[in-house]
């Protein structure tokens, strides 16, 4: 099976890349919502600036 503190660790060390993907993601939803392109009009601004 493995060492639990071993899979412990190497779960700690890929969980960082893996929040930067992830709020890399988001910050590209949210300044695409946030654009004058048209295809965002239907969205709130209220909603836009969550």
């Amino acid at each position: 099976q493995g060492d639990p503190i071993e899979e412990r660790h190497k779960e700690s060390m890929e969980r960082g890349p893996i929040i930067d993907q992830l709020v890399y993601c988001v910050n590209s939803y949210r300044e695409a919502a946030l654009s004058k392109d048209p295809k965002f009009d239907h969205i709130d601004i209220n909603d836009k600036q969550k």
